[in-house]
């Protein structure tokens, strides 16, 4: 059963089409509003297809949302759309789609529409694949971070750059493909230790006239058989010019370096600028990688464990800060993180939000121990208070039994007053311990 994702703004519509969608037989993987919310869908349930409205409300529509998606996903994405005038078709002809219907449609040309996309889509996959082998999803996921990266295959040749690493090489991606990474990223000849090993820090990036000093860092691809099919370079230069940045970062840094709980700072277009150490390591065990990071937290796979993106924006729009608690499930243990987003201001205009993590799984077992024995003392009451109820209403018949024994000369009467004392005692006392416990738990 194929999986498709709705992206439309208006109830209504939508509704029509997920019932649509479910008579033709297809799975409903998920519902957005607004392009950001449907990037980070796309990249964390990966459907085969996209359904995606073009006007949407919000920063990004749906031509920008489609754009982003085939750029970092490849997945094919179906305008729809109320409006068919000259001005939106030139916009969405240069998005690519795998098609376009105009509403209203039938469901007919609904299924038609989705089985031709999904059928391109194979096609073209297999041709990718072919001509990658395998590595086509990762040159994708490259080419939009804002670091240096390059993609090589299993000989070590380029295979796709960034725009980063084309600017700092000075070279097209067109150049740069097919090149020996060692025929452009060469030994220092700094290397004091005679032997044959150059190591990370002894290189230095050569294309024309430019010798600049780089470290490497790297990281592999493989196939979907989980065999090594090629490398990922990030080339970070030795010597960053943070210009500006620095008065800024100092800043930050007081409030993230020093904290001792995760923490991380997103401006008005959602992009992380600043995070700790800490707030890195959660990512890493969640398998974020920190490349990613520098991405639109809307185009980070698995963010939304973070919170919603309609969270971030209600702090910046409402100005105040926020706290929200979210359950974590780690094995068999449950771990409770509490949220707080805290608008930054400037002038009196709101510029970012820092969000702070905090574990409260602590004071949260405790509060929920209390609730449970405050639930057990209560049923404890509600027992003794039946209790005593039904003890007291046992008077009556053994007094009627002794009226009824008197008035008969029963050999027994005796011994039925010594059973009506006793249990006129233990009422006593069960009144004396009711009255003790309720105290106690006024206390």
């Amino acid at each position: 059963m194929k999986r498709i994702l709705v992206v439309e703004d208006e109830m209504i519509v939508a509704m029509a089409i997920k019932k649509s969608l479910k008579n033709l037989g297809y799975d409903i993987v998920g519902h957005s509003t607004r392009g950001e919310d449907a990037v980070l869908k796309a990249g964390e349930l990966k459907p085969d297809l996209i359904l995606m409205d073009i006007r949407l409300k919000g920063e990004m529509d749906g031509v920008d949302a489609a754009e982003r998606i085939k750029s970092l996903y490849g997945i094919p994405v179906i305008f729809l759309t109320a409006h068919s005038d000259l001005d939106t078709m030139q916009r969405a002809i240069k998005a690519e789609p795998a098609g376009y219907l105009v509403k209203p449609f039938n469901e007919r040309e609904l299924h038609t529409n989705i089985e031709m996309s999904l059928y391109k889509s194979r096609i073209k996959s297999r041709v990718d694949e072919r001509s990658t082998a395998g590595n086509a999803d990762a040159i994708k996921s490259i080419r939009v971070l804002k670091e240096p990266v390059l993609a090589t295959d299993k000989e070590f040749r380029i295979i796709g750059i960034n725009q980063a690493f084309s600017e700092m090489a000075g070279v097209s991606e067109s150049e740069a493909e097919g090149v020996f990474v060692p025929d452009i990223i060469v030994h220092s000849k700094k290397s004091v230790d005679g032997g044959n090993i150059v190591w990370p820090d002894q290189l230095n990036l050569r294309t024309g006239d430019s010798d600049e000093p780089v470290i490497l860092n790297a990281g592999y691809m493989h196939n979907p058989d989980g065999e090594f099919s090629g490398l990922i370079l990030h080339v970070q230069s030795k010597f960053p010019d943070d210009g500006e940045k620095n008065d800024q970062k100092n800043i930050y840094l007081q409030i993230l370096e020093y904290d001792k709980y995760p923490v991380f700072i997103i401006d008005k277009s959602l992009n992380i600028i600043y995070y700790n150490s800490l707030f890195l390591d959660i990512c890493r065990n969640i398998g974020i990688s920190e490349y990613f990071l520098s991405r639109p937290v809307y185009e980070i796979p698995g963010f939304s464990v973070f919170g919603e993106i309609d969270d971030y924006r209600d702090t910046m729009r409402l100005k105040n800060p926020d706290f929200s608690v979210k359950l974590f499930k780690k094995g068999n243990d449950s771990l409770y993180i509490e949220f707080m987003r805290i608008p930054l201001l400037s002038d009196g205009k709101i510029t970012h939000v820092a969000v702070r993590m905090t574990d409260i799984t602590v004071e949260r077992r405790y509060d929920d121990m209390e609730e449970d024995l405050e639930g057990r003392i209560d049923r404890l009451e509600f027992f003794i208070d039946g209790m005593m109820s039904s003890i007291k209403a046992m008077k009556n018949p053994v007094f009627e039994i002794m009226k009824r024994s008197a008035s008969k000369d029963d050999s027994n009467l005796t011994e039925i007053s010594d059973y009506n004392s006793d249990i006129n005692v233990l009422v006593n006392k069960i009144e004396m311990k009711s009255l003790e416990f309720e105290e106690l738990r006024k206390g």
